[in-house]
């Protein structure tokens, strides 16, 4: 219990301007081991140019790692081919980052609890990772919801503020 408690520890961000899609692409990259031994080929739906928001790169990179583990982890009683999608794009203001699978997906019940600390679905689970994912969130005055992905399955979709250079320069 106390290796969790301090697990679970909030750890005061240091934020910064941060590259979104790189981040996203470091992510998959430790993620590529255990996507191929699940059999997945995962699509990427990344832009070519970067995106920048203010974040915390090491926090969010722990926090895309555990969508894609949690979309790993459902899809493992999928019979059916797996598919895995990570997409990042601009819309507005926001930064928003999309893991979306085809396993059985999160129903209505579901999405009001998987968030609380110490829910779990999983007899191996902890309940701390979705938690964990979005206390570091919102500590970037972002917003992690979770949906039904199209075609079945799961959407977990990330917000977060795009950059702002706060300098002005007058002329």
């Amino acid at each position: 219990v106390k290796r969790v408690m301090e697990f679970s520890k909030p750890i005061p961000p240091r934020m910064g301007r941060t590259d979104v899609v790189r981040v996203v692409q470091e992510a998959l990259a430790l993620s590529a081991a255990s996507i191929r031994k699940a059999g997945i080929e995962p699509l990427q739906d990344l832009p070519s140019e970067p995106l920048y928001c203010r974040a915390d790169a090491t926090l969010l990179g722990q926090v895309i790692l555990n969508l894609v583990t949690n979309a790993l982890e459902a899809m493992e009683t999928v019979d059916r081919e797996r598919r895995l999608t990570v997409g990042v794009a601009q819309e507005g203001a926001q930064v928003v980052i999309r893991v979306v699978d085809n396993g059985p997906g999160v129903t209505g019940d579901l999405i009001d609890r998987i968030f609380d600390p110490f829910y779990t679905t999983r007899r191996d689970g902890h309940g701390i990772g979705l938690s964990f994912s979005q206390r570091v969130i919102s500590q970037h005055n972002g917003r992690l919801a979770a949906g039904e992905a199209e075609g079945g399955g799961a959407v977990f979709r990330v917000e977060l503020p795009v950059w702002r250079d706060r300098e002005r320069r007058t002329a």
